[in-house]
């Protein structure tokens, strides 16, 4: 199989599985499973991560990602309660996770009755059906160089990020999330990535991760008032975080 048969049959193939997975999830939200609404997410992560980097070569990407995106704005509160809430039950303030909990079901009551991924299942399995129908050698030559002028441009950019020490941190954490997802998601094309600069970018997703969420707890307050008790722990915690991260940063630019 040459290279642009490889890029077509796996951008096809995957997102046409990740539609399944996107309307078996939105079938789940307001099911008692727990899981629904992260396999929601991550599904909707994995598409984009597929087409962000090929809007520009790929008729319809940039229509795709965009679907996505909008499908997945509603879902970021959502995610924050939930890890609040689990955060809520690791210091014991049931009464308070009971009140957020209760306002996730009815979020997620009403972002099924919604069904976002509708038009953006029928728009992926439409374009996918066309792209195999009648692109061509020459088209996906065009992704393939397109892809990989996207790895080399997230690299670059990522690291002058970690070198600069004014670089924002919430920032930093999306550009290390997504250059993390673009190597997975094309990781057969990019099969010489190091293990070890795989997993320093998930050590990095991790840390500035739990700092971001922190910060959003703190900001949760404003909502929250009951909140208030737990602020100068999660101050204090954000505040242990720094070191890690200034360490996890020094080991990634220098794997990059």
């Amino acid at each position: 199989m040459n290279k642009s048969s490889t890029i077509a049959t796996l951008l096809c193939a995957r997102l046409q599985s990740l539609a399944g997975k996107l309307m078996d999830a939105q079938s789940r939200l307001t099911s008692p499973d727990p899981e629904a609404l992260h396999d929601f997410r991550v599904a909707l992560r994995e598409l984009r991560s597929l087409v962000q980097p090929v809007r520009k070569a790929l008729y319809g990407a940039d229509e795709l990602d965009a679907l996505a995106a909008t499908c997945a704005r509603p879902t970021n509160l959502l995610r924050d309660r939930e890890v609040l809430c689990l955060e809520l039950t690791r210091k014991g303030e049931h009464a308070l996770h009971d009140i957020l909990q209760t306002l996730i079901q009815e979020d997620l009551q009403d972002l099924a009755s919604r069904q976002p991924a509708e038009a953006l299942t029928q728009r992926l399995l439409s374009l996918t059906v066309y792209w195999e129908k009648y692109l061509v050698g020459k088209d996906w030559a065009r992704v393939d160089k397109c892809l990989r002028k996207s790895r080399d441009k997230q690299r670059r950019r990522l690291k002058k990020a970690l070198r600069a020490a004014d670089t924002d941190l919430h920032r930093l954490r999306i550009w290390i999330k997504r250059y993390r997802y673009f190597l997975e998601s094309y990781r057969s094309l990019f099969p010489k990535t190091r293990p070890e600069l795989m997993k320093s970018i998930k050590d990095a997703q991790e840390l500035t991760g739990n700092w971001h969420d922190r910060h959003v707890w703190i900001q949760a307050v404003n909502a929250h008032p009951e909140l208030q008790a737990l602020v100068t722990g999660w101050m204090d915690e954000s505040l242990q975080l720094q070191f890690p991260i200034q360490e996890i940063r020094l080991q990634l630019r220098n794997l990059l």
